[in-house]
């Protein structure tokens, strides 16, 4: 790829409060200096690097990110719309398309194998399908519930889906939308966010612990058991993205930062973003590249019914500012060609 290095920006502080660690937990200054004074030499995994940016400043409420082909598009809530632009530097935008089907468009996934992209409406509890190049719209499969989040398997490319409920549950579907398995949670994970299978068959899960203000991310096996977590103390985290190597990478929404873990799920350091509140990532393994989708975060979060927020969430989202017209940019990280592992 001919993306160029783009000298980093430094991204405004958060104004919001984020919840304070439970007793035991490392709280926000620790981790950093915990971050700060990780040993290269110690490192199981190589660090990422920034190597391009693509702005964005046409569109509000950035809500999903997908890499597929060429191409890196990018799902707008407000209008309803799907932007596509070029994945190569210096990301020339060549189409736009109205997704009028869809009322609330929140989450986005890339089936390579099956060239579409996977939707969820969060008003609706649909999602739909759109064939690439064609960019026809279908309904695709309903009864999904928050938080309307997506992503794909490798390398059955089978649809992964979170569901929050008592119990909550991982669901898996194929390309015919056809049920492949569902897991039970564990009661200690509170409000999953997202989740992504990893090469030995096993989840990776971003959650709020049951009982306590932290959120954190958790490894559960396909028997819905969980194997570790993390000690880290994350504000509210989004998106999910794994690497053949082990390697998980974070959106920690809240602190505008994304936060990168190696194997056993112990952090590494953490990486800097355009604008602020990372949401979304896609990693290619056959190009060892992280696509993360940064932008404002809606004042409204149209179709998810207030009662299913968390306390959390809710005290958080009355402290959201009202900031008009949304900026936000996909931000691109390599591997570090001088890093040894």
């Amino acid at each position: 790829m001919g993306l160029c290095c783009s000298k980093q920006k430094k991204t405004p502080k958060n104004d919001i409060d984020a919840p304070e660690a439970s007793v035991g937990l490392l709280n926000e200054k620790d981790a950093k200096k915990k971050v700060d004074e990780v040993d290269p030499e110690h490192v199981t995994f190589e660090p990422f690097e920034q190597r391009g940016v693509l702005h964005i400043e046409d569109k509000t409420s950035l809500v999903g990110m997908a890499i597929l082909g060429p191409n890196i598009y990018v799902l707008s809530m407000n209008p309803s719309t799907l932007s596509i632009y070029k994945k190569e530097e210096p990301f020339e935008k060549i189409d736009e398309v109205n997704l009028k089907e869809i009322n609330t468009p929140w989450d986005m996934v890339a089936s390579p194998k099956f060239q579409c992209l996977y939707v969820t409406d969060g008003s609706t509890n649909n999602i739909f399908k759109i064939a690439i190049p064609s960019n026809e719209v279908k309904s695709w499969l309903g009864d999904i519930s928050y938080p309307h989040t997506l992503s794909i398997t490798d390398p059955d490319e089978h649809v992964l889906v979170v569901k929050n409920g008592k119990p909550s549950t991982l669901e898996l579907y194929d390309h015919e939308a056809q049920p492949v398995n569902r897991i039970e949670l564990p009661d200690k994970i509170e409000y999953p966010k997202h989740a992504v299978r990893t090469s030995a068959g096993n989840f990776f899960i971003s959650g709020k612990t049951k009982g306590e203000e932290s959120w954190r991310v958790f490894e559960v096996s396909a028997e819905g058991k969980i194997q570790r977590e993390t000690t880290e103390s994350l504000a509210e985290c989004y998106h999910l993205a794994t690497t053949a190597e082990g390697t998980v990478t974070v959106a920690d929404c809240w602190k505008n930062r994304i936060l990168v873990f190696g194997p056993e799920l112990k952090q590494s350091h953490e990486l800097k973003v355009e604008t602020q509140w990372p949401r979304r990532m896609q990693y290619l393994n056959s190009e060892k590249l992280l696509y993360v989708l940064t932008g404002e975060k809606p004042k409204e979060e149209t179709g998810i019914k207030n009662e299913e927020k968390s306390d959390e969430e809710k005290a958080i989202a009355e402290k959201v500012e009202d900031r008009g017209k949304a900026i936000g940019a996909v931000c691109v990280y390599g591997i570090r060609e001088t890093a040894k592992p």
